[in-house]
């Protein structure tokens, strides 16, 4: 199944601000648009606007167009997607990219949680040696020939607000703590 068009990824480091992935996408559709063989790419940094995906703003989707494949300047797609990627990793070395299309990536990400071709899923109590051992398998998957955007995708620990109530304030003011 083609769907005609080529899905990004492209996960920045963590804590990178809205502002500059937002900035940073300018500059990879810039990249994409040098490539002949694209009509349009469209570009989306953090979550959506209807919240159904709760990425952080260190996160870029992108949709690129693509002419007829007669109009093509490479013999296929995945020619053409190693071009695109090697351009951007040039650029945007520290980036992890994920190559792939929309309904694919939907549906794959419902059913394993991720958009990855291949997928290794570590669960446990403790993320530090969750983390470990996810770099080692990293390292590993690495030297496959061949294997290229091998990484972790999950990110690491968020910042949070957390707010606790102070109860015997609530009571001397009759506060309940459900409306706090």
């Amino acid at each position: 199944l083609d769907e005609g068009v080529i899905w990004v990824r492209a996960n920045f480091p963590e804590g990178t601000a809205l502002e500059t992935t937002a900035g940073y996408a300018d500059r990879m559709r810039g990249i994409i648009s040098e490539f002949h063989d694209t009509t349009f790419v469209t570009s989306q940094a953090g979550r959506n606007d209807s919240g159904t995906d709760p990425f952080t703003p260190s996160r870029l989707e992108m949709m690129i167009g693509l002419k007829p494949m007669e109009q093509w300047s490479y013999a296929s797609k995945q020619e053409l997607i190693q071009a695109l990627g090697k351009r951007l990793r040039e650029e945007f070395p520290t980036v992890r990219f994920n190559f792939t299309q929309p309904i694919i990536d939907s549906v794959t990400e419902d059913t394993n949680g991720t958009s990855a071709n291949l997928a290794v899923e570590f669960s446990g109590p403790d993320s530090n040696t969750l983390r470990f051992l996810g770099g080692k398998l990293v390292e590993r998957m690495k030297r496959i020939p061949g294997a290229t955007d091998v990484s972790i995708e999950q990110e690491g620990s968020q910042p949070q607000l957390v707010i606790r109530p102070d109860r015997e304030r609530c009571a001397r003011y009759d506060v309940k703590i459900e409306d706090v």
